[in-house]
């Protein structure tokens, strides 16, 4: 694995469980986000859980290549959700960007450590 997927791993695994801590903890802001999107309350615990996973996932990557290999590729399609939602009900770029950050992250990761 070289280093730049290592790094480039590390700041989206931070990313993503600092996002995760947001839907954990109720983050008003998110939780506004998650309303507007149409995603029940009650479901943001798994939203999170499902970036945590991500972000532990492509920490191990750094040890089983496939495992890092598989979290980055469940992320990317995480976050494209994520965008179509915003899509759907019609949010601006501005609403979209921390997702699309996120999106471009994940892909930079799962390429750079599918081509090590």
């Amino acid at each position: 694995m070289n280093i730049f997927a290592i790094v480039v791993g590390a700041l989206l695994a931070v990313v993503c469980v600092l996002s995760a801590l947001g839907d954990f903890t109720k983050n008003e802001q998110i939780m506004e986000t998650g309303r507007r999107l149409g995603i029940p309350a009650n479901r943001m615990n798994v939203l999170g859980g499902l970036k945590t996973a991500g972000g532990i996932g492509v920490i191990i990557g750094n040890w089983i290549q496939a495992l890092g290999i598989l979290s980055g590729v469940c992320l990317v399609l995480y976050f494209v959700s994520a965008i179509a939602a915003h899509s759907r009900v019609g949010d601006k770029i501005k609403e979209s960007l921390p997702a699309a950050f996120v999106l471009m992250l994940a892909s930079l990761y799962t390429l750079t450590t599918i081509a090590s």
